[in-house]
């Protein structure tokens, strides 16, 4: 079973346009537009037991409400969401029918099918997708050993692209895009190595010089800092998260203090959009470890170590106040799925 945690966020003049988190593998999206009705923003979650995408409205405090409609439907197993930098389309990845699953995002925060409603990975398991900063093509791991992209039409429709082979048997677990747009990369869960790709002027992919780096055991979810100069990766076999620099040309390299423990299985991964603070969630602890990021020390403003913070509990042991009972059944859904999907 995959399990993911991000968040992303920006701003579009003195509104936030999109947040996207995930907690214990429950990938959640919250966006809101220019224009839209929502003033707080919605919140998406995949559940891979039914088969839809809950919605929900994220009032003041960031409390949740089901909308109208509380879930749309899409393939099965849907392992992983991502929001387009605009806040207009949303993506889903179907495990079960090798499918990307595309909707509109309406200004009320709905979910309503494009169509087409689903266009194939070509290459099967797809695990985890990206979207480029400039919201123009669409990047998808397949546990096949295949990056694939896809261009993002001006209605935010899928077009396949091409399909990048990285190695015989190797299987692709995330997939991260650099805030420049200029550099792709992708764990590779058996193997132990992150693959890294410069992104061409036309959207293609070509290998960096080392294509391969190493990473500790069973990597998983990736994230980049806001400012590009770092990146974090779960290494879930060794509980662990391991650090990289980032060069000028986006070449990844380990860091001096190279890896930070965490808890016992952790499962997903989260920056906050001003790449202060790291998030790492514990899959068999049901807990979420919080850490700093240091200050940037040198010209290039690259951002130290993490340093642990401990975790302020509260009487619900590794649950978050204000979180409704639904996420939280499906936050247990999730962990205890077993299929084909990592485990």
């Amino acid at each position: 079973m995959k399990m993911t945690t991000w968040w992303e966020g920006r701003t579009v003049g003195s509104r936030k346009a999109s947040l996207v988190i995930g907690l214990m593998g429950l990938l959640v999206a919250a966006a809101g537009w220019p224009g839209g009705a929502a003033a707080s923003g919605s919140v998406y979650a995949t559940n891979v037991h039914s088969n839809d995408v809950s919605q929900y409205d994220a009032g003041p405090g960031g409390l949740l409400t089901p909308k109208t409609q509380p879930a749309v439907a899409t393939g099965g197993a849907p392992l992983a969401i991502a929001m387009s930098p605009d806040g207009r389309s949303a993506y889903v990845a179907s495990g079960d029918t090798d499918s990307i699953y595309q909707y509109d995002v309406t200004p009320g925060g709905g979910l309503t099918p494009k169509t087409p409603g689903s266009v194939s990975t070509v290459i099967p398991d797809p695990e985890g997708i990206a979207v480029s900063p400039d919201g123009q093509h669409l990047f998808v791991a397949t546990n096949a050993g295949f990056l694939q992209e896809y261009d993002i039409g001006a209605d935010g429709t899928l077009t396949w692209k091409h399909s990048l082979f990285t190695k015989q048997n190797t299987i692709l677990n995330e997939v991260a895009v650099s805030p420049d747009g200029k550099s792709v990369y992708a764990t590779a869960y058996d193997t132990g190595v992150i693959y890294e790709y410069d992104i061409t002027a036309d959207g293609g992919l070509t290998a960096k010089t080392p294509n391969a780096i190493g990473t500790g055991d069973a990597p998983g979810a990736i994230v980049v800092t806001p400012d590009g100069s770092s990146v974090y990766v779960l290494a879930r076999g060794d509980s662990a998260v391991d650090e990289y620099d980032v060069d000028s040309g986006g070449s990844l390299s380990r860091k001096s203090a190279s890896s930070i423990r965490v808890g016992v299985d952790p499962r997903g991964l989260a920056l906050t959009p001003d790449g202060r603070s790291l998030y790492v969630t514990g899959g068999s602890q049901d807990e979420v470890f919080q850490y700093d990021v240091g200050a940037g020390r040198s010209a290039r403003c690259e951002v130290d170590v993490v340093v642990h913070r401990p975790l302020q509990r509260t009487a619900s042991r590794g649950r978050e106040p204000g979180w409704p009972e639904p996420l939280r059944e499906q936050l247990r859904q999730r962990l205890g799925r077993s299929a084909r999907h990592r485990s």
